[in-house]
């Protein structure tokens, strides 16, 4: 590898930072954040990552993005989606803000305009955006998804049980992890809330992803990532080893891969589930 060669995958995005390591999987020179990723276990080469819905890409993004404009908002990395080829969403506490993936700037803030304490989450299902918000009452706080538009203006909502760690859609249900209950609830889009699973070894404040049959649930204090089967409520262990200080995860239905986040944030990883 010559002297002061560039990373590959940030002179692609318009970045240039010195390479220190070369990808034999993907013949390229990469910089020491993105080796992280290029010799992470079981992981895909990055060049075959899907444009329109690539874990890696909006990984890439968050690393690169300039967040002087979002210096009073947390946890970011944590609530980022795909909504196009062209975009991507971060959710503020009350905002939503559009990211042109080509810039990584800010294109646009969308103001939320509903009475809430907090958003949470986001994702996109076909062209809607649906957030997690919060809301006080007199009595608790309470949780709820909107469908919102593009000037935020709230469409129709559902109400959730209270206290919401994480959720992940799946067709006409959300699926629930709390950080005060050691169950998975499933709410369907016409407001039925039934418990799904339940277990005394379950760790409180899980994150959770959703396939057709599979139920997905990150314990962060154990570095582990668990499977359970929708219909037979058996628990497995998917990860145990493999992951170190994770703090999210998502999982590409079309792929069938689970993409992880690690070392508090700052490796990402992607394994087939074979699901």
């Amino acid at each position: 590898m010559a002297d002061n060669e560039v990373c590959a995958g940030c002179l692609r995005d318009d970045e240039e930072e010195i390479a220190v390591m070369w990808c034999n999987d993907c013949e390229e020179p990469v910089c020491r954040p993105c080796s992280k990723v290029h010799r992470s276990t079981n992981m895909q080469e990055i060049g075959k990552a899907e444009t329109e819905e690539s874990e890696v890409n909006l990984f890439h993004l968050v690393k690169h993005l300039d967040n002087s404009q979002l210096s009073n908002e947390k946890n970011l990395q944590d609530t980022v989606c795909t909504f196009d080829r062209y975009n991507a969403l971060l959710v503020g506490k009350t905002s939503v803000f559009v990211i042109d993936l080509e810039s990584k700037t800010i294109g646009r803030t969308i103001q939320l305009g509903i009475p809430i304490q907090g958003c949470k989450w986001i994702t996109c299902i076909k062209s809607e955006i649906v957030v997690l918000c919060q809301k006080s009452t007199k009595q608790e706080k309470a949780d709820f998804i909107s469908w919102i538009d593009y000037n935020g203006v709230s469409l129709r909502t559902l109400d959730l049980p209270g206290n919401v760690c994480d959720l992940d859609i799946y067709e006409t249900r959300v699926f629930c992890t709390f950080n005060n209950a050691n169950h998975v609830t499933c709410t369907s889009f016409d407001g039925e809330t039934n418990t799904c699973y339940t277990s005394l070894d379950l760790r409180e404040s899980c994150k959770i992803a959703v396939g057709e049959s599979m139920i997905f649930l990150l314990e962060k204090d154990r570095n582990s990532i668990y499977t359970i089967d929708i219909k037979t409520k058996q628990r497995s262990t998917f990860l145990k080893d493999e992951i170190i200080n994770p703090t999210n995860m998502v999982l590409n239905r079309k792929t069938k891969e689970l993409a992880v986040t690690c070392d508090g944030g700052n490796c990402l990883k992607i394994f087939n589930t074979h699901i």
